[in-house]
């Protein structure tokens, strides 16, 4: 684990990454984020979506009493399925895709979809 720093937007940021080894990919990141905005009401996950077609990363926000009583533990090869059991139909998720540029706000059923398995 290590912490990162640093800006999205204009918006200051930090996390704590734990690196991966992926069968695919060099390395599959999977992360326990927290920002200053979002400290106190929200949970991040930061997966390597490069299953998806058109989107490198993907970085998901959903409300911190999903995980309330769960560790919130993502293993590689898993994170999908993990993430999608532990959203409710009516769970936001904040997602940022690639260069931090873009940004979309969906539900989780939608999310759900993006990562089917």
């Amino acid at each position: 684990m290590k912490l990162i720093s640093g800006q999205v937007n204009g918006s200051s940021y930090k996390f704590m990454a734990t690196w991966y080894k992926g069968v695919k990919d060099t390395t599959k990141l999977v992360e326990l984020i927290t920002t200053p905005d979002f400290a106190q009401t929200h949970d991040f996950a930061f997966i390597n979506a490069h299953s998806v077609p058109g989107i490198k990363c993907l970085i998901a926000a959903v409300n911190r009493t999903i995980y309330s009583k769960n560790t919130f533990q993502l293993k590689t090869g898993n994170a999908y399925t993990e993430v999608i059991y532990n959203l409710s139909p009516s769970t936001s998720v904040r997602i940022f895709a690639d260069s931090f540029n873009y940004k979309a706000l969906y539900t989780s059923h939608i999310f759900s979809e993006l990562f089917a398995y």
